[in-house]
């Protein structure tokens, strides 16, 4: 009996040491990842040209329906793309009209849904909610759907609408409404012209250029101010460390 408390009592050190080793490992594992994974941001990061004019006047934009690509086009202002209808152009599209445009922030509806044709997203979108963290407050997370800060610009609106959403959530399980956002800086450098479609309450449209990407640390991360009509879809990065912001930014050109 004694020899078998002796063997039981060595074995315990021992699993102990093991289960310590085990973890050690598992965390400098995940370290070295979410180094490696940090330092492959960069390619996320784009700047568009700062010199770039878009129409204020009050035309209309119009198209022929054809058989390619959006990203074939050399300068679309308008493109739907639908599961059941690829090849729908929507006509009549008015630019800004500076005497109307942009309206005065909190003066417009709601949006309810994005659409980024060029990468395939079309999405609800849901106004977040200020929820309890304990010892702080904050806005709730997006579940399966775009959020919207309700206290930042609406479509058409002027100043800065930011829209939150997720690349991935293996944890949490709240879907990956923006995975194909990281598309995006490619598309841009390989010259393409990406459009974002932001629908309100009132089923108005409203056509957003976007004009470049960026990556903060979320400790930068601030709730900007402008003067023009933008929008700035936000999603976090790297995937298993989400320590970073991932941001599209884009710059309002017209409405249906």
């Amino acid at each position: 009996m004694q020899s078998l408390g002796w063997r039981h009592k060595r074995k315990t050190p021992i699993a102990l040491i093991a289960t310590g080793v085990i973890l050690l490992s598992v965390i400098c594992a995940y370290y070295t990842y979410a180094t490696i994974a940090r330092h492959q941001l960069a390619p996320l990061h784009f700047v568009g040209a700062t010199d770039q004019a878009f129409p204020l006047t009050n035309t209309k934009f119009s198209f022929q329906p054809v058989s390619i690509s959006v990203l074939d086009w050399p300068e679309p202002r308008w493109a739907g793309i639908y599961e059941q209808d690829e090849k729908r152009i929507w006509e009549e599209v008015a630019s800004l009209d500076d005497a109307k445009n942009p309206a005065s922030t909190g003066s417009l509806p709601y949006p309810i849904s994005i659409e980024i044709p060029s990468i395939g997203l079309n999405s609800t979108v849901k106004a977040l909610g200020i929820v309890n963290y304990g010892e702080s407050r904050g806005w709730e997370t997006p579940s399966d759907v775009i959020g919207h800060i309700p206290t930042t610009a609406n479509p058409g609106e002027e100043g800065i609408g930011y829209f939150f959403g997720h690349l991935h959530t293996p944890i949490k399980g709240e879907g990956s409404v923006f995975l194909s956002l990281t598309l995006i800086p490619d598309l841009l450098r390989q010259g393409n012209v990406l459009h974002v479609v932001v629908t309100n309450e009132l089923e108005r449209d409203f056509l957003y250029r976007i004009t470049g990407t960026s990556v903060i640390h979320e400790d930068e991360f601030r709730l900007e101010k402008s003067q023009s009509s933008e929008i700035v879809l936000v999603a976090c990065v790297p995937k298993y460390v989400y320590d970073h912001r991932f941001m599209v930014h884009a710059t309002l050109i017209g409405s249906r």
